[in-house]
């Protein structure tokens, strides 16, 4: 099992860092170039620079590798390419297993939540959001910080948090996901 987290922006590295404590993790860029310049400097100098990335932490040019089934997939894209991402995912084989956001938005058009859009696209996936009163850098940096997970599927939740917590985020559940993903993009607005 490996945790490919799909978005090298600041967010979706930092939880590639700290994800990788304990987990093989793939952080997946935009191009190759981007894959490149990551790797040789062992840091994202576009989105967290002066933070070094792990050694055990593997950056590579998205949908290099294949998804496995047993394989954790984290969407940290912008919101407004969730649909675009989800036709990417379906076009490299990509049906079902775990997918956990951690964009927050909602499509403007439809106001569709992305748990909305991606379960539409992939009725066999098990879909989580992660959310919370997070910042990037100061996780990044080493300070500790509280999340939200939630799912309708309690078990995916427990195998979450076994996964994933480590001693810089630790999870609070809920079973509400529309609600969580709809108060998290408010919270931008206001």
């Amino acid at each position: 099992m490996r945790i490919i987290v799909l978005g090298s922006g600041n967010w979706g590295t930092t939880l590639s860092i700290i994800f990788s404590q304990k987990n093989d993790v793939v952080l997946w860029t935009i191009n190759s170039e981007e894959a490149r310049i990551i790797n040789e400097k062992r840091e994202n100098i576009f989105y967290l620079p002066g933070i070094k990335l792990p050694d055990n932490m593997v950056i590579e040019e998205k949908f290099s590798s294949p998804i496995a089934e047993d394989d954790i997939l984290i969407l940290a894209v912008p919101s407004r390419k969730i649909e675009s991402v989800a036709a990417e995912l379906k076009a490299n084989g990509f049906d079902k297993g775990i997918v956990i956001n951690v964009s927050k938005g909602v499509k403007h058009s439809t106001l569709k939540t992305i748990s909305e859009i991606i379960t539409e696209a992939f009725p066999g996936v098990r879909f989580a959001n992660l959310t919370g009163p997070t910042i990037s850098r100061e996780i990044a940096e080493g300070l500790p910080a509280k999340a939200i997970l939630a799912s309708r599927d309690l078990a995916l939740l427990f195998h979450l948090q076994d996964v994933l917590e480590n001693p810089l985020l630790k999870f609070e559940f809920s079973r509400d996901v529309e609600g969580v993903e709809l108060a998290a993009s408010l919270k931008g607005i206001i």
